[in-house]
């Protein structure tokens, strides 16, 4: 159903948090409705939420109160919307919700605007607050109802003057208009049962929560002498019997309502402050000869005037009575004391009271030069009045967290839950709660604009007030954005934080999720249901949507969450819906591509539900890649192959500004350029390539034999020619790398066997003819031996995977681990400290592939295997050891570009940020279709093909200007 616009509330964006329903039927039953847990749970599950916008002030996650009371009308069987609104105030005393500035009780209105409790789960509070009473339950005989003695826990009323319409007391007829006493403590009624000693306080500790005028259970016989001592000791009731008594509740309850309401609407309009306007402070011979138009003006001028004054006089309230009250007196620690105010109040003791009385102070004296204001924008625009804009700034960067830490505090601090209702109950309080104050400041400068827009409406456009009205407003506007945008990160804090320690892994195995993280965003969490084994039981899972990744959950009977599965990537997660309308089966698929690749499947209770999951998905996604863009595939002009032509390596040859690709594969050996692609040479399965400029020579592994050719073989490729300048100078040899290690430029060749690998260290030496060009190289007698002379060779007894140019050693990744080799000595040792007990996890594991090392410029070197890499330092100890990141795929090749690792696996890229500064974080995903890697490394191009349609394109990996200067910050 559409809804309707209503004056004073925006709906600015819809959010999924909590929105979800569980996938079974939410309508509760006789048995349930009753039970305060049970509502709230169904409450908590469908009640829908979005981010809402009231005088100018962003409240996330929020409702109104006729969203309220009709979620709550969906699940009842009465259907009837007096008996929910009867119930959600109840609720609303339990402190499942509150409205959004705690100045209003629960209304039946699209124009009030409520928020959950965050982190509250009404059935397991484990705190001993004094902060709850009795109610009585209903017995309801034949005809006439009554109201017997029974007790059953609801949470006392904040204050006790004024009637609570959602408790019902004992004794009270049906057509009287009697106030009742207030209630008496839990310690009285246990004393007139006789004292049952303090077991009975646990037991009821326990009790469920029961809305006591809807309870449909088994009632004692009024007046027998057991019918308050054992509430497990109930006759049975027959459902007919049961079907007649909730009867009578309904037709009773709109005449209790009516009467409970119209009471509570009395005893808030006594203490209200009365309101005074500005043509009850003037002579009537001075409004009445205004025009109507100025009238009103003055009444929005004194209107703003009265409402700053007001303003003032609570922050002057609130600092003596809660701030000094509390540095009085012994409730907190004198080391603690400072810290809590700090965080509670932010600067409501300092710059926002003393700013603001001061600006009050101005206007005042505006006001009081002249009955008729004249001018009251320049007031707005001095000095103090921006003081005050920049203090309610400051404030509202601190008050999302405000209301976090005073629950901290209040959960173990008994002194404090007493101090502060206690002075919650002053007449000079209004007997509102300490958080309506502590919204206050932001809602009070909410309200500016909307005054301004008053004042402006009946003044003349070519007033100069006019101007400077409309320039503060503007300010206001300015600083309200400032808020929101605050206001936003606070709560999505909030919402992470209650998250943390919260979670349990299985088999005891700790993630570090970095909720915390300045960049965790929590975006929409839920309910849906997973079908388990062949029977196809339905479990229900809590499903968090973070910025990064899908956590999949259980709630535990303890109140925390058992994290059932590996946290779904979301950069690897695909969704889609499937609905089937004839057997209303709604349900999501997510299918996660990291290794081994993964499907789960979740049901939802309509098609709007799983559809919104999968748009929420997909929308993070398209998020992220704007925000997280560091790299991006580039394709090469005019290299182009049909997608059938297998690709293994690849070398760039650079002249000048021009470059020609050099591509190998398994049916030759390929020459690229802008201009086209042809091939320059018939070699079968060329694995290898390396190029050495310098030296006008390309080295290649052809069917596991080492060759070498000129230079210009590749640049200006004659195939008759090329087979007769080529020269095998080996005829055994698994692959090749080039590098420089201790000031020698060097090709290494690796002969690698499963259980030794002999590696050979080549120095390329270039010859010319005099009379031919650079680049063409002249071969005498022994021909390969001149263009690569044999430096060093040494033996490693393991299967090797890669070598690595350190500067004085080479290092080989084998399956042993690194291995160092001294060029000087050939002396071998492992490069991982042999005292460091962190590292023995990878220590002499056969299985692992050691793929890829980098130096880094904080002197650390991250070493890369197949499936994870860590940190450590250059004698081989692990460092950050906090970190150790694991690969989602299972990757072949990596390259580093400062302060990013580029990780390839044949269906996607991982690009992750190794910044000294900040945790290792994968910032960037990017998906392939027959991917390859082609060249990488440290301080080369980063080259792969991929598989477009019916062609395959060579791309260049391109770093993006903007991820130089830190692009990742969000």
């Amino acid at each position: 159903m559409a809804e309707s616009p209503f004056a004073g509330i925006a709906r600015v964006a819809t959010v999924g948090a909590d929105s979800a329903a569980s996938p079974v039927d939410v309508t509760l039953s006789a048995e349930d409705h009753a039970t305060i847990e049970a509502v709230a749970t169904r409450f908590r599950l469908t009640v829908p939420r979005a981010l809402n916008a009231k005088d100018s002030i962003e409240y996330h996650d929020s409702f109104t109160g006729e969203q309220a009371v009709t979620t709550i009308v969906a699940f009842l069987p009465s259907g009837n919307r007096q008996h929910a609104l009867f119930l959600g105030r109840a609720l609303e005393k339990t402190r499942v919700f509150h409205h959004c500035t705690w100045e209003k009780r629960l209304e039946d209105s699209a124009d009030s605007l409520y928020v959950l409790e965050a982190g509250r789960r009404l059935a397991r509070q484990k705190s001993d607050r004094s902060d709850k009473t009795f109610a009585t339950t209903a017995t309801l005989e034949g005809s006439n109802a009554q109201l017997s003695s029974q007790p059953v826990l609801l949470p006392r009323p904040r204050t006790s003057s004024r009637v609570d319409p959602s408790l019902v007391f004992a004794n009270q007829q049906s057509g009287s208009g009697h106030i009742p006493p207030p209630l008496p403590s839990p310690e009285q009624i246990r004393g007139n049962r006789g004292g049952p000693g303090p077991d009975a306080n646990s037991a009821a500790e326990t009790r469920p929560k029961t809305f006591a005028v809807v309870s449909t259970g088994p009632s004692p016989h009024p007046g027998s002498a057991e019918s308050n001592l054992d509430e497990d000791e109930e006759e049975d009731v027959s459902p007919d019997v049961r079907a007649r008594q909730w009867e009578l509740v309904l037709e009773r309850l709109p005449a209790l309502i009516s009467k409970l309401t119209s009471v509570e609407r009395e005893a808030t309009i006594v203490h209200d402050h009365k309101a005074r306007m500005w043509i009850e402070s003037v002579p009537p011979s001075l409004f009445e000869n205004l025009p109507s138009s100025e009238v009103k003006r003055q009444e929005a001028i004194f209107e703003l005037v009265s409402l700053q004054r007001e303003f003032a006089e609570d922050l002057r309230n609130v600092k003596r009575i809660f701030i000094d009250g509390l540095r009085d007196s012994r409730i907190l620690a004198l080391d603690r004391i400072e810290e809590f105010l700090q965080e509670v109040f932010v600067n409501i003791e300092g710059s926002l009271l003393e700013s603001n009385v001061a600006l009050s102070t101005a206007l005042l004296l505006r006001q009081s030069a002249n009955p008729v204001v004249p001018y009251i924008g320049d007031v707005l625009l001095t000095p103090t009045a921006r003081r005050t804009l920049e203090a309610f700034a400051e404030y509202g960067k601190g008050q999302g967290y405000v209301k976090y830490w005073l629950d901290q505090e209040r959960m173990w601090n008994r002194s404090l839950v007493t101090f502060i209702e206690s002075r919650s109950r002053l007449p000079e309080l209004r007997r509102l709660p300490l958080e309506s104050f502590l919204a206050r400041p932001s809602t009070h400068l909410g309200r500016f604009p909307l005054l301004i827009s008053a004042i402006l409406k009946y003044s003349e456009p070519d007033s100069p007030d006019c101007k400077n009205l409309e320039q503060f407003s503007n300010l206001v506007k300015e600083k309200l954005v400032e808020i929101n945008k605050e206001a936003g990160r606070a709560g999505n804090w909030v919402k992470l934080r209650g998250l943390v320690g919260s979670l349990e892994w299985r088999n005891g195995d700790l993630k570090d999720l970095r909720l915390l993280s300045s960049k965790r965003e929590l975006v929409r969490s839920g309910t849906l249901a997973e079908r388990r084994g062949t029977t196809g039981r339905e479990v229900t899972r809590t499903v968090y949507l973070l910025d990064n990744l899908i956590l999949i959950t259980t709630e535990k009977a303890d109140g925390g969450w058992k994290v059932n599965r590996k946290p779904l990537m979301l950069e690897f997660t695909t969704a889609s819906v499937v609905t089937d309308a004839p057997t209303k089966q709604y349900f999501i698929t997510l299918v996660s591509n990291v290794r081994p690749p993964s499907q789960l499947t979740l049901f939802g209770s309509n098609v709007a539900e799983v559809e919104s999951w999968k748009t929420a998905i997909e929308h993070q996604k398209i998020a992220n890649s704007k925000t997280r863009h560091v790299f991006k595939g580039v394709p090469l002009p005019g290299i182009v192959l049909p997608a059938h032509i297998s690709l293994n390596t690849a070398a760039v040859v650079k002249n000048g500004l021009n470059e020609t690709v050099v591509l190998g594969g398994e049916a030759g050996v390929f020459a690229g350029t802008p201009a086209g692609i042809v091939k320059c040479m018939e070699k079968e399965r060329v694995t290898s390539l390396e190029v050495f400029d310098n030296e006008s020579l390309v080295a290649m592994v052809s069917a596991g034999s080492l060759w070498v050719y000129p230079l210009s073989c590749v640049t200006s490729p004659d195939t008759a020619s090329a087979r007769k300048a080529g020269k095998q100078v080996s005829s055994n040899s698994t692959f090749i790398r080039a590098g420089v290690c201790d000031g020698k430029i060097l090709l290494c060749s690796v002969r690698s066997d499963t259980y030794q690998s002999i590696v050979k260290a080549y120095e390329p030496t270039p010859h010319q003819d005099g009379g031919a060009q650079r680049g063409v190289l002249k071969f005498f007698g022994g021909g390969s031996k001149d263009m690569l002379k044999l430096y060093k060779d040494f033996y490693v007894p393991a299967e090797a995977f890669s070598v690595h140019f350190l500067k004085s050693k080479l290092c080989v990744g084998c399956r042993a681990g690194f291995e160092l080799v001294d060029l000087s000595t050939l002396e071998t040792r492992g490069l991982l400290d042999p005292n460091d007990e962190s590292v023995e996890f990878v220590r002499n594991k056969e299985s692992l592939r050691p793929l890829g090392l980098f130096r880094l410029p904080s002197s650390d070197v991250f070493l890369c295997y197949d499936n994870f890499g860590f940190f450590v330092n250059r004698h081989g100890a692990r460092t950050r050891s906090d970190e150790l990141i694991r690969f989602s795929g299972n990757p072949t090749a990596y390259s580093y570009s400062h302060p990013y690792l580029i990780a390839f696996d044949p269906l996607f890229i991982e690009i992750w940020s190794l910044s000294p500064e900040e945790p290792s974080e994968l910032v960037q995903v990017i998906s392939l279709s027959g991917g390859t890697a082609l060249m990488w490394g440290e301080g080369r191009d980063t080259l792969y093909s991929e598989i477009i349609g019916d062609k395959k394109v060579v791309k260049r990996l391109d770093k993006l200007q903007a991820s130089v200067t830190g692009s990742r910050s969000r």
